[in-house]
């Protein structure tokens, strides 16, 4: 028999109900956010982001536009049922700016949204302006964490990447920074050119040396663009070429174990914290599954209501767009159902778990099926593993995140790099394979 009636007429789907109740259909949801203050006193010479010199004439224009942009979001009923659970403060250097700024910005923040009372707020700073008396002021604030820049604790890859100071700021602001009740996380690069694993010992003999001072650690294997000035000096044989994938690999390595001597575990694939003081917002942008963040300024980029954007890269075309009562988006994607799941995958690795049932729940798919291939390989390659219902990206697996993130792509998405880097053309214009100028041969 080709058709059939059944017993039942269809009027709701999923069929598959559950209990629930009144609290949780009109439940407050958390969201992050982000605010990107682009000023930097100087342009390092890695840096791929949106930043700008700091003009101080500028200033007063800028957090004029700033300001307006929070309120237009302010306005929109899609926050009525919104929780902010995380700020970031980002840039270019927020530290870099009067703080007085800083402040204004927080008070319009925190008058407009929901800021839930045990919110954690990271400011961006640089070694160089945080002076004990800058200090007292954070402290004093709704600030409770500081991202700081150091890099290098090395004088010679600190003046290679164009930074403007030396160990001995280091030495002096963790001389005074455990008398102030603030969550210190640190910024390391690694991976210089010509940067060797005696050099990556002394580095991590150093972050002993201040452990105690220090809550977490954002480590970063160093990427150079073709439009980096640094890019140019490696490819001409001005500098020596960074280390190989093989040596790479032990780096890696080495950070991952002695770290943990010193009471930091990775829970990403770049960050290491000690118990408790692991990164809601990292964890809530990365994590599965992913949090909403609005985010504010010049090329900031937020995911909201099913959407992703990135906000006008160029301060002019920020500003005609604010002057015009236009929100300053630049461009952005209604996220599809599979790239909804393919991002759980994509970003969610990076937070090293992926709870299998939730993703069932989250998504319809059974994904040991429908991703099986993928899966069979990073297994088979030892990058991750599959048990108790649960994806884990082993210690290998966080060396190489980069590439299973782009196994778990769909196929639009593979043909199209990082909008960020397309925008600010990182690639002056070609994208073709590049790191072989950069990086030594095994």
């Amino acid at each position: 028999m080709k058709h059939r009636e059944i017993d039942q007429v269809t009027r709701w789907y999923p069929t598959e109900f559950e209990q629930i109740s009144g609290n949780d259909i009109f439940a407050k949801s958390h969201m992050d956010m982000y605010m990107h203050i682009p000023f930097c006193r100087g342009k390092c010479a890695f840096c791929p982001f949106n930043s700008m010199p700091l003009l101080k004439k500028n200033l007063d224009e800028y957090f004029e536009n700033l300001s307006k942009e929070i309120s237009m979001y302010a306005a929109e009923p899609f926050f009525k049922y919104k929780s902010v659970r995380s700020l970031w403060i980002g840039g270019g250097t927020p530290s870099a700016v009067p703080y007085e700024k800083i402040e204004e910005m927080l008070k319009i923040l925190m008058d407009k949204f929901n800021f839930e009372q045990s919110a954690e707020i990271t400011l961006e700073t640089n070694i160089h302006d945080l002076t004990e008396d800058y200090i007292k002021r954070v402290a004093d604030s709704p600030i409770n964490r500081l991202s700081i820049g150091i890099q290098s604790f090395t004088e010679k890859y600190l003046r290679m990447m164009g930074r403007s100071y030396s160990p001995e700021w280091i030495d002096t602001f963790f001389g005074f920074i455990n008398k102030y009740n603030l969550n210190i996380s640190i910024d390391l690069m690694f991976r210089y050119p010509g940067q060797s694993l005696t050099d990556i010992q002394e580095e991590i003999d150093l972050i002993g040396k201040y452990s105690d001072k220090i809550d977490h650690i954002t480590l970063y294997g160093l990427i150079l663009f073709p439009r980096l000035g640094i890019f140019k000096r490696v490819a001409s044989g001005a500098l020596p070429k960074q280390a190989s994938l093989s040596k790479y690999e032990k780096m890696c390595e080495m950070f991952n174990k002695q770290l943990a001597n010193y009471g930091f575990h990775q829970y990403t694939s770049n960050h290491y914290a000690k118990d408790g003081r692991e990164n809601v917002y990292n964890n809530d942008r990365w994590g599965f599954p992913q949090v909403e963040c609005a985010s504010f300024g010049p090329g900031a980029f937020g995911q909201l209501n099913g959407f992703v954007y990135c906000n006008e890269h160029k301060i002019d075309n920020y500003y005609a767009k604010i002057a015009r009562g236009e929100k300053p988006i630049q461009m952005g994607k209604k996220i599809n159902l599979l790239e909804q799941a393919s991002r759980y995958l994509v970003l969610g690795t990076k937070c090293r778990h992926i709870d299998l049932n939730l993703f069932r729940k989250l998504t319809g798919i059974e994904p040991l099926e429908f991703y099986k291939e993928q899966i069979d390989e990073l297994i088979k390659e030892n990058l991750i593993e599959v048990n108790n219902d649960s994806i884990y990206v082993t210690d290998k697996g966080c060396t190489y995140i980069l590439d299973i993130g782009c196994r778990f792509q769909t196929d639009n998405n593979l043909k199209h790099c990082q909008p960020q880097y397309d925008i600010l053309d990182m690639f002056e214009g070609s994208q073709r394979p590049f790191y072989d100028l950069v990086i030594e041969h095994d």
